[in-house]
């Protein structure tokens, strides 16, 4: 039962430092006014979101080989822990975001979604193309419980890709071979 009181904690303990790590990313974009419709940074900010995740959960499923296996790990309890800490980091970072967006700045996402159809105008784009890109905008939905209810959906699945590629990379055995006489 220790075992699995620690492994819990180090999942806890990682997933919440992704997590929080990531809220604060996020506070930093709020405050520089960066738009999340500009592909350039869009593609910046995944990239640096699948690092931080992708970090955290490298050095907790080490953290968990190393104090709780003796240096010994097998791929399932790799995925497993990598998965959970990810998922975690997601999770929570995602209802922080949400909470801060609720209270904060409700508006902030279709203010976003306006500056991008404004720019997408001024780039000569049709009027036909701009209907589309506004209905596809209203059935995602712009509300930050809306942004929370689609993020949960595709969370768990994302997480795993994420986790089958990095439980491969992170060494199974760790121990010294012992030295033959």
């Amino acid at each position: 039962m220790e075992s699995n009181t620690s492994l819990v904690k180090i999942i806890l303990t990682y997933g919440l430092l992704a997590a929080a790590v990531l809220f604060i990313l996020g506070l930093i974009y709020y405050v520089m006014e960066l738009s999340f419709f500009n592909f350039v940074f869009l593609g910046i900010s995944v990239v640096i979101t699948f690092g931080i995740l992708i970090a955290f959960s490298v050095f907790g499923t080490r953290s968990y080989r190393e104090k709780l296996l003796g240096g010994k790990i097998n791929y399932g309890k790799k995925l497993l822990s990598v998965f959970l800490i990810i998922l975690l980091g997601l999770v929570v970072s995602s209802i922080l975001n949400f909470a801060f967006y609720e209270l904060v700045d409700p508006d902030y996402m279709a203010r976003q979604a306006d500056e991008f159809m404004i720019s997408m105008e001024e780039r000569g784009m049709s009027d036909a193309q701009l209907q589309q890109i506004e209905e596809q905008f209203k059935e995602g939905g712009l509300s930050p419980a809306d942004q929370l209810v689609n993020g949960l959906k595709w969370m768990p699945v994302m997480a795993l890709v994420i986790s089958l590629i990095v439980a491969a990379t992170i060494k199974s055995d760790t121990t010294l071979p012992k030295e033959s006489v």
